[in-house]
Formats: C-alpha cells, sequence, structure tokens
C-alpha cells in the first residue's frame, strides 16, 4: 500500500495537532461520534481525495477505511477542533477505538488542512486476508450517505 506523497505517518506528535478529519464512524450522527461529540468543536465539511472501504465484520458490524491518494476521488469528511484542555484525552480515546499500537490504522498528516487523519494502516490489508469472515468492497466517498442508503453495493 503506498502512502499519497502529500501525507505522512505520524507518531504520538499528532497529540499537539488541535484539528482532525473524520471519514467514518467518528461523523456527526455515526456511531462513534460520541468520542467527539462534547469535547471537539465542528469546523466543517470538507473532502480529501482517496478510496473509501466498507469492511463488513460479523462481529463488529461494519465499518470504514480510506486510503488517501491525490488522483482519487473525494471523500467527504468533517473537521474538528480538539480543545488543548481535552486534546490528549481525545488523542487518546481516539488512539484506541483505530487501534493505532496494531497498525491497522494510522494516523496521517493533511497538510492542506493543518490537521491529522485515521486511514488505512500497513496491516490492515494482511489482517483482511486472513481473515475470510470479513469482506470488504470499495464504495463511493460519503461513509454516511453510503449507511443512509442501505449499504448497497
Amino acid at each position: 500500500m503506498a502512502m499519497d506523497a502529500s501525507t505522512q505517518a505520524l507518531p504520538r506528535e499528532h497529540w499537539q495537532v488541535p484539528l482532525v478529519w473524520v471519514y467514518g464512524t467518528l461523523r456527526q450522527g455515526e456511531r462513534n461520534h460520541w468520542l467527539l461529540k462534547e469535547r471537539a468543536e465542528y469546523r466543517g465539511r470538507h473532502t480529501c481525495n482517496g478510496q473509501l472501504y466498507a469492511i463488513e465484520d460479523p462481529v463488529e458490524a461494519l465499518y470504514p477505511a480510506v486510503i488517501l491518494q491525490s488522483q482519487a476521488d473525494p471523500v467527504v469528511g468533517e473537521l474538528f477542533y480538539l480543545p488543548e484542555a481535552v486534546r490528549a484525552q481525545v488523542y487518546r480515546d481516539l488512539d484506541i477505538l483505530e487501534e493505532i499500537g496494531i497498525n491497522l490504522y494510522q494516523v496521517v498528516s493533511l497538510p492542506t488542512l493543518d490537521a491529522v487523519a485515521y486511514v488505512a494502516g500497513p496491516s490492515l490489508w494482511q489482517y483482511l486476508q486472513t481473515t475470510p469472515e470479513l469482506k470488504v468492497r470499495q464504495i463511493p466517498g460519503d461513509w454516511s450517505q453510503y449507511r443512509q442508503q442501505g449499504c448497497s453495493h
């Protein structure tokens, strides 16, 4: 999996970045938005170019993954500001949700937004290949719209 030239993987220094771009279950109205709802300030809808995937897990339900690529179609997301007083705790919670320690997802810098994002990590595709009960498909670039339309193919 190649990283886009405009992004770079970050170690824990991302906890200093006040803006986070979310594209899936952390968006408003989605099941994990509670992690941001009372602690982050919505700064608007923004797109980043990439390929969006739906991963169907019979145990953990449906969840997204994105690979950012400058030559791909736009992926819809939301930008949130994390106040300094809660920033470290929010990022700690996000790192746990996204399982950063095992490289299924990774944090990358989005220089055009002065933000970071959690995207598909180096171990995700290996994990998917060795776990046949998981189903993966590329979907159009708006996770919330995809879910609202009944997750049709």
